[in-house]
C-alpha cells in the first residue's frame, strides 16, 4: 500500500514538473467582413475574411440575419493558406426586409460579426389622380377627296395639358389620320378622306392619358362628322367654274379696260376743245366790253 501511495505521489510531482514546459495550445483568431457597406435589389453579399490559424479540414460557418432576425443565407468557406476566405452567399431581392442585416462567422468554436444595410425596394409615393378633358373641333360636314382636320384639345381644370393622345375613326368607310402636336395640349388630327368614300354619319374617338410622378389620368372625347355628297358635288362644281368662267371674266375685264382707255382719250380731247372755246368767247366779250366804253365816251364827249 505505502509502495503504491509512492509510486502515485511520484507521478504527480514528475507531471507538474513537465506540466510548465509544454507549449501552449494557440487560440483561433477570426475577422469578418463585406464587400460593400449598402446593398440594393439584385446585388450579391459576398463575405470575406481571415482565420488564423489555418488547421487542415476546418471551414469557417457563414449566417446572414434579416433586421427581424430571421436566418436567411447559410454558407461555408474554406479558408486559404494565408488564412483568408471569400465566399458569395446571398443575392438580395425585391421580397427581402429594408433596414439593417448581420453577418456571422464563426471558426474553429470563435465567432465574429458585422452588420450592412440594405435599402429594398423604395415604397412608391401614391400618384394625384386628375380628369382629363378632351374637346374636339371639327367641321361638321366632310366631303371626299380633302383633307380634314380635327383640333383636340387635352386640359385639366381648364389648364392645358400635355396629354398623349390616340385615336379611332368609326363609320361606312375605314379612315386613318396622323397626329401633329401644335403646343401644349392643342393637336391636330389630319385625315385624307378618299373621294370615294361612303356618304354617312361617321364619329371619332380620342382617347387622352397623362402620367407623371405625381399625376395620373385620362379622359375621353367624340365628334360626330357628316360625309356628304352634295358638298362634294358643290366642290365639283365650284371648280368647274372656276376652270371656265374666270378666264372669261378676265377677257371681259380686259375689253373693259381698253374701252376705258379709249373713252378717256376722247375725254381728253373733248376738254382741250372745250378749252379754247371758252377762251376764245372770253376774247369776244373782251372786245365787246371795249367798244361799249368807246361809244360812251364820244356821246359824252
Amino acid at each position: 500500500m505505502n509502495r503504491n501511495r509512492l509510486e502515485i505521489t511520484t507521478m504527480m510531482l514528475t507531471l507538474l514538473m513537465i506540466l510548465p514546459v509544454l507549449p501552449a495550445l494557440a487560440q483561433a483568431t477570426i475577422t469578418v467582413t463585406t464587400d460593400k457597406s449598402a446593398y440594393g435589389v439584385n446585388d450579391s453579399l459576398v463575405v470575406k475574411g481571415t482565420v488564423s490559424p489555418v488547421t487542415a479540414g476546418q471551414d469557417v460557418t457563414i449566417i446572414v440575419y434579416s433586421p427581424t432576425n430571421e436566418r436567411k443565407a447559410f454558407d461555408q468557406a474554406t479558408p486559404a493558406a494565408n488564412g483568408s476566405f471569400s465566399k458569395t452567399v446571398k443575392v438580395f431581392g425585391a421580397d427581402d426586409v429594408s433596414g439593417v442585416w448581420s453577418v456571422t462567422a464563426t471558426y474553429q468554436g470563435v465567432q465574429s460579426s458585422t452588420t450592412i444595410l440594405f435599402a429594398g425596394v423604395p415604397t412608391p409615393t401614391p400618384k394625384t389622380s386628375i380628369v382629363i378633358s378632351v374637346n374636339i373641333e371639327v367641321a361638321s360636314i366632310l366631303s371626299g377627296g380633302e383633307t380634314a382636320g380635327f383640333y383636340v384639345l387635352t386640359s385639366n381644370a381648364g389648364v392645358p395639358i400635355a396629354a398623349n393622345i390616340t385615336f379611332a375613326m368609326y363609320g361606312p368607310s375605314n379612315l386613318t389620320g396622323t397626329v401633329t402636336n401644335l403646343g401644349t395640349g392643342l393637336s391636330r388630327i389630319s385625315a385624307t378622306i378618299p373621294a370615294n368614300a361612303t356618304v354617312g354619319t361617321y364619329d371619332i374617338v380620342v382617347n387622352a392619358s397623362y402620367v407623371t410622378d405625381i399625376y395620373q389620368g385620362s379622359g375621353v372625347g367624340e365628334k360626330a362628322f357628316v360625309i356628304s355628297s352634295v358638298l362634294s358635288n358643290i366642290n365639283s362644281n365650284v371648280s368647274t367654274l372656276a376652270s371656265t368662267s374666270v378666264p372669261a371674266a378676265a377677257s371681259s375685264a380686259a375689253a373693259a379696260s381698253s374701252a376705258a382707255t379709249a373713252a378717256k382719250a376722247s375725254v381728253d380731247a373733248m376738254s382741250t376743245v372745250l378749252y379754247v372755246a371758252v377762251i376764245l368767247a372770253l376774247i369776244a366779250a373782251v372786245a365787246a366790253i371795249a367798244s361799249v366804253v368807246q361809244i360812251t365816251r364820244k356821246i359824252a364827249g
